[in-house]
């Protein structure tokens, strides 16, 4: 830019500074210079919203009191849904197995009042598809079945190493295992009780059976090999047939 062209450019600038300073002074002004009402509202719903916010935070967090215990429960129910971390959030790794879960029931039928068995309903899939249906729903099943496959497969693999340990000892270290997973198989008896129910609502149901399976996944640079490869389940566990829990879907 050379000095004939300063101040031709300034002059420009200058008078459209000039010019919007003069808009301005014809607008309208709220009194006192005020915010509308609009914005002074939205602002107090944002406050209030990150308030109530880092409120639950804290007494989710906080250490377990009588305190907490009173107040807990509306917070747990803000809280988990929506903002429960848990590892599937930090993007695993992909897994390498499609895990199944077959769920069989012993029951009384309504009309003809004979007991039967079931067939193997597989229950897994289609409970993983469930958040995909309904987005602004979360729910956490999958995450519970996730965590029986994963119960499944540490009991299995306890289970065959105690099948190497001499006959003496089988039996004792067979009682601590179960003693060790009796807990997560009386969260099994419950939620399977309730799938049971789910399925077959007018049978008077006596108990229920789990069954675990995987199948290995084809790899992507084999899924159009000539021949097709087949995917074959592999048995995991079949639980011991569990007493039906009275009531527990509702």
């Amino acid at each position: 830019m050379t000095d004939l062209d300063v101040g031709p450019t300034w002059m420009w600038t200058a008078m459209r500074v000039l010019a919007r300073s003069r808009a301005s002074e014809g607008a309208p002004r709220t009194a006192g210079g005020a915010l509308p009402a609009k914005v002074r509202v939205s602002a107090l719903a944002a406050l209030v919203a990150v308030a109530v916010y880092c409120l639950c935070c804290l007494v989710y967090n906080a250490p377990d009191s009588p305190a907490k215990d009173r107040v807990k429960g509306p917070v747990m129910a803000f809280m988990e849904p929506y903002f429960w971390q848990d590892w599937q959030l930090f993007g695993p790794t992909p897994g390498s197995n499609n895990d199944f879960v077959y769920l069989r029931a012993r029951m009384t039928l309504p009309d003809s009042g004979k007991t039967v068995e079931s067939s193997p309903v597989e229950i897994e899939q289609a409970i993983d598809r469930s958040p995909r249906e309904f987005r602004v729903n979360p729910t956490k099943l999958p995450g519970v079945l996730l965590a029986f496959d994963a119960v499944a497969n540490r009991y299995a693999g306890i289970a065959n190493k105690i099948q190497k340990l001499p006959a003496t000892e089988r039996e004792d270290a067979r009682k601590r295992l179960d003693d060790q997973f009796k807990p997560d198989f009386e969260e099994m008896q419950r939620f399977f009780s309730v799938q049971a129910k789910a399925l077959y609502p007018d049978a008077e149901i006596i108990s229920v059976q789990a069954i675990f399976k995987n199948r290995p996944i084809v790899p992507f640079s084999a899924r159009y090999a000539e021949p097709k490869p087949k995917e074959h389940e592999k048995g995991l566990l079949a639980t011991s047939w569990m007493d039906y829990v009275t009531g527990v879907e509702q």
